[in-house]
């Protein structure tokens, strides 16, 4: 009887210790279970969007530290088939850029594609982070815009769309028609003005090449009756459904001077000018010199020879630099070019052609003779005074001088 008291007592005592083992073991085992687990260093790959239809894509490529990733991360991007341009920046075309990526953090790049074709691509980005190495694919179905083309109106010295010609005269200007996604064939191109007055456009029918230009003349015959204002119209370019249009703008100026002797340039006007002044300096030096040698009357003679030279020197001067100007401004140029001309003063402006209008600027003309006479007499002035040893009381050599200094700042400052 003691026994199996003793045994059972054995047993309950073995059960105890089980039952408790158990416990602890149980509560080992949710204390373990409840407990934080470090996730792996990584980093996660994504676009917004990740597919797009159109003739361009546009999307975001970001990526996201996980479990405290940091570093350079290489992104690259390739499409599958060729045929589109992919870019993962905005400013210059690169399939390849570095991002740096702290830990917690995410950096982000854009993603452009354009195609002139049609079809469906795959791009596929990849970025690359020390040993680990992730993928996304983004789906661009390229529906690429209709080819189509423009047109521009360009007249001289970059005035855009705006021109000048005398009345009277003929206007040649030029048109561009350049094509837009591989546009290729005939363009016709036609022009008007608010203004009774032909105009003809040689090839008035253009032919495009595929990404190129073709470029017509068109040519405005101004009647001399046209009253002088500005006038405005358009070039227009149609190729069946498709119509461009480029304002146009121009200004006509009263005709040009038409002499008796059937002289139209007002060129004669200097000409003449210029010898009637030569002319006249010759006389004055050889003869006054006979009508009276007194000394009072010496000195008139003299100065009066000087400035008449100096006078004859000024408007021959004027009237070469003019012409100088004019050749230069001539050499390797179109037809119709603006140039004001006349040193250091501009007086004049070549309208078409080299004809000339009626803004001949007497005043500036005049300017630029004084010009060469104060820049004449300064050497006169300077040789008498060093290898002469003769001064002059008047003031005349610092007002030429000024007046050099003058003209030439507004030369250098204002042409």
């Amino acid at each position: 009887m003691i026994r199996e008291r003793h045994d059972g007592l054995r047993v309950s005592l073995k059960l105890g210790r089980f039952f408790s083992y158990s416990l602890l073991l149980t509560l080992v085992a949710l204390s373990l279970a409840f407990l934080p687990v470090k996730a792996a260093s990584d980093f996660s790959l994504s676009a917004n969007p990740s597919s797009m239809k159109g003739p361009s894509l546009s999307s975001t490529i970001t990526i996201a530290s996980q479990g405290g990733f940091s570093g350079d991360m290489n992104v690259s991007a390739t499409v599958n088939p060729l045929g589109p341009s992919v870019s993962l920046t905005s400013v210059v075309t690169r399939t390849s850029v570095i991002l740096s990526l702290t830990s917690g953090g995410t950096a982000s790049t854009p993603l452009f594609a354009s195609s002139n074709v049609g079809g469906n691509f795959t791009i596929t980005i990849v970025a690359t982070g020390g040993s680990i190495s992730h993928s996304i694919q983004v789906s661009f179905q390229a529906t690429p815009p209709p080819a189509d083309f423009t047109v521009d109106c360009c007249f001289s010295q970059g005035h855009g769309y705006m021109g000048r010609v005398a009345a009277g005269e003929n206007f040649t200007s030029w048109g561009w028609v350049t094509s837009v996604n591989h546009f290729s064939g005939n363009v016709n191109v036609t022009a008007t003005l608010n203004l009774n007055l032909s105009i003809t456009i040689r090839p008035s029918v253009v032919n495009v090449p595929d990404a190129g230009t073709a470029s017509p003349d068109i040519l405005f015959h101004v009647p001399v009756a046209t009253k002088p204002g500005t006038y405005t119209g358009t070039m227009t370019a149609t190729n069946g459904s498709i119509i461009h249009s480029e304002q146009l703008t121009l200004t006509i100026d009263p005709p040009p001077l038409v002499c008796p002797t059937c002289i139209q340039d007002s060129w004669s006007l200097m000409t003449v000018l210029s010898g009637i002044v030569l002319v006249s300096s010759v006389a004055t030096g050889l003869v006054f010199p006979r009508m009276n040698k007194g000394p009072r009357m010496g000195w008139i003679i003299e100065n009066a020879v000087l400035v008449s030279s100096l006078a004859s020197i000024g408007v021959m001067a004027s009237f070469g630099t003019g012409l100088l100007l004019v050749s230069h401004g001539w050499l390797g140029l179109t037809c119709i070019q603006f140039w004001d001309y006349g040193f250091p003063f501009p007086w004049r402006e070549i309208l078409s052609c080299g004809t000339t209008s009626l803004e001949l600027n007497w005043y500036a003309f005049g300017f630029d003779v004084a010009f060469f006479m104060a820049a004449g007499y300064l050497p006169i002035y300077a040789s008498t005074t060093i290898w002469r040893s003769r001064r002059s009381n008047l003031p005349i050599f610092p007002l030429a001088a000024g007046y050099v200094a003058v003209a030439l700042t507004w030369f250098a400052l204002f042409k």
